[in-house]
C-alpha cells in the first residue's frame, strides 16, 4: 500500500518505522528545521532526522497552502495520507488528494481531549484510563469520524513522557491494523461521526500552571505533577529558589499545606490541603534531575520547612 506520511516529533516515529516496513512510503512531510537548545542551533525534527539516516524521501515545507505543494503530493499517486502529530491542519484540497483518505492517530478517546496535549490533560485530570483513536481527518482539528478506538489503563507511575511513548507504540499498531483490514477487504471500515456535544479540549500547557499550589488536594497535585513531566515540570519555591518535583506518590500524613513532613524510603514528603505526597525525584536550580535521596543527602530540607514562598515574598 502506498502512503505519504506527515509527522514531526518523536511520538510519530513508531508509526513511521512500522509503516515503512509493511507498506511503501513515497514521501514524508515534516515541520521545518528550527533553532533548539541553549545554543539555538538549527536542528531537524526527529522524523526528518530518522528519514535522512534511513534514506527515506522527506520534505519540510514552510508553506503548505501553495499549488506547488499540492502538486507535489498529487504526483505521489498515494492510497492514504497518514498524519501523526504533524503540527498543522491540512486543507480540504490536500485531504482530497489520497485515493482512500487521510488517517490520523490521536492519543485520546475522541471527542474528549481534542487538541495538542491530550495525554498531559488526561493525567492532570487523574483519568484511570486513556483512549486511543484512529480518525479519518477533515479540515477541522481532531473532529473527523472515528475509524477505531481502544482504551488502556493508566499506571500510577506513568507521567506524560512515559504515557506518550506507550501511546505512540500502541497507536502505530492500531493504525497498521486498520490499513491491513481495509487493504484486505478492499473497502473502508465504518466511520463513526464524533458527538460534538461531548467534545472537550486539551490546550497547550501554560508554564504558569506549573507552580504547585499546596492548598489543593494531594490527588490533584499528583495529577498536575505527572501531567507536566517531563516538560515544563511542576515546581515550587524553597528559600526563594525554584525547585522542580517529580514522581509523586500519595501518603497519609497531614499538616500545613506546603510543609515538609519528613522523608521516607521513596522521597521527600510534603503536606497538601488533604493528605501528602512523597516525591521520588527533585531537580535543583542549574542541576539535573536526580533521585530525592541523592539530592537530600547533600542538600537536606528540614522537616517543618514551608515550601511555596516566591522570591518576592
Amino acid at each position: 500500500m502506498k502512503l505519504v506520511f506527515f509527522g514531526s516529533p518523536a511520538f510519530a516515529l513508531p508509526a513511521l518505522k512500522l509503516l515503512n516496513v509493511d507498506h511503501k512510503i513515497d514521501l514524508v512531510v515534516t515541520q521545518p528545521d528550527r533553532p533548539k537548545g541553549r545554543g539555538k542551533k538549527t536542528k531537524p525534527t526527529p522524523v526528518k532526522k530518522w528519514c535522512l539516516e534511513n534514506e527515506l524521501p522527506v520534505i519540510s515545507p514552510r508553506a503548505i497552502r501553495t499549488s506547488g505543494f499540492a502538486e507535489k503530493l498529487e504526483s505521489c499517486d498515494t492510497d492514504y495520507f497518514v498524519v501523526v502529530a504533524y503540527g498543522r491542519i491540512l486543507t480540504k484540497k490536500l485531504l482530497s488528494i489520497p485515493q482512500s483518505g487521510c488517517l490520523n492517530i490521536h492519543p485520546s478517546a475522541l471527542p474528549a481531549y481534542r487538541g495538542p496535549a491530550p495525554v498531559n490533560w488526561a493525567l492532570i485530570n487523574n483519568e484511570a484510563q486513556i483512549g486511543l483513536s484512529i480518525m479519518e481527518m477533515n479540515d477541522k482539528m481532531d473532529a473527523g469520524p472515528i475509524v477505531r478506538q481502544k482504551f488502556f489503563p493508566v499506571s500510577t507511575v506513568d507521567n506524560a513522557g512515559s504515557l506518550l511513548e506507550k501511546m505512540a507504540l500502541k497507536g502505530a499498531g492500531l493504525l497498521n491494523e486498520v490499513l491491513f483490514e481495509e487493504e484486505k477487504s478492499g473497502k473502508k471500515l465504518k466511520r463513526t461521526p464524533q458527538n460534538e456535544s461531548k467534545a472537550t479540549y486539551a490546550p497547550f500547557l501554560d508554564t504558569k500552571m506549573a507552580e504547585i499550589d499546596w492548598n489543593q488536594s494531594a490527588q490533584s497535585i499528583c495529577g498536575i505533577v505527572r501531567g507536566l513531566d517531563p516538560r515544563p515540570g511542576a515546581f515550587t519555591f524553597y528559600h526563594g529558589k525554584r525547585i522542580k518535583l517529580f514522581s509523586p506518590s500519595l501518603r497519609d500524613f497531614s499538616g500545613k499545606p506546603g510543609e515538609i513532613a519528613g522523608q521516607d524510603q521513596y522521597g521527600l514528603i510534603v503536606n497538601c490541603e488533604k493528605q501528602s505526597l512523597s516525591f521520588g525525584e527533585i531537580q535543583l536550580p542549574g542541576k539535573r534531575r536526580m533521585k530525592s535521596q541523592d539530592v537530600l543527602r547533600g542538600n537536606p530540607i528540614p522537616s517543618g520547612t514551608i515550601l511555596g514562598a516566591s522570591p518576592e515574598s
